[in-house]
């Protein structure tokens, strides 16, 4: 039976509502709170556990919810919820490379969910360099003229620069590439463009002589 410190420490105990995309992390935060209250009791862990779980969660453990051992509760259930929700090692290096962009996530969101998908060293140069590439294009440029050597202070800085930017970037997708200018319809033996016939062709609204543009009036803008 738990003593009566025990029973203080769990009642002021309130668990994080499960991670699904992560549910190995989860038990490790759950099971470093429940450490540092001193619950040890297997029922008391595991009755937190349950009351943690969504609806989705809980139907996909139900067998054990209906029926929980006599003994060892809480493991069985961490069982059955890593067997369930814990991607394997093929499976995170999949969405790892499928990755395209921030999407909704902040550039340290993104990286926290990264390393959940690959532990690398925080100066792996590659994992640095793939992370990069998620960023949009604007940060790309910025950062890349800066020496980093922590992937998470690389982050850390691409957040600063996108909330110091006067441009609204954080809608820019990091494989989004600016459009090419349209390019003038040349004609033979045509020369020595202006400068907005050589940028904007026929479809340019000034010019400015000397420019060999068929159709120029004489005098020049």
């Amino acid at each position: 039976m738990e003593n009566q410190d025990s029973n203080l420490a769990a009642v002021s105990l309130k668990l994080p509502a499960f991670w699904k995309l992560n549910a190995a992390a989860w038990f490790h935060t759950v099971e470093a709170q429940m450490h540092v209250r001193n619950i040890t009791a297997d029922n008391t862990k595991y009755y937190y556990v349950v009351s943690a779980l969504d609806s989705e969660s809980a139907t996909a453990v139900s067998t054990v919810l209906d029926q929980p051992p006599n003994q060892n509760k809480f493991e069985t259930i961490k069982r059955e919820l890593l067997a369930v929700y814990e991607l394997t090692e093929k499976q995170k290096k999949r969405l790892l490379l499928e990755l395209n962009g921030l999407g909704d996530r902040t550039p340290v969101q993104l990286y926290r969910y990264m390393r959940t998908l690959h532990s690398a060293p925080k100066d792996d140069v590659l994992f640095m360099a793939f992370f990069l590439r998620q960023l949009p294009v604007n940060v790309q440029a910025i950062l890349a003229a800066r020496d980093f050597t922590d992937v998470e202070k690389m982050a850390l800085a691409a957040e600063e620069v996108m909330a110091t930017s006067s441009h609204p970037i954080t809608a820019l997708n990091s494989r989004t590439r600016p459009r090419p200018l349209p390019q003038p319809t040349t004609q033979a033996g045509t020369e020595h463009f202006c400068y907005y016939h050589r940028r904007w062709g026929k479809q340019a609204k000034q010019c400015r002589q000397p420019c060999s543009w068929a159709g120029n009036a004489p005098t020049s803008h």
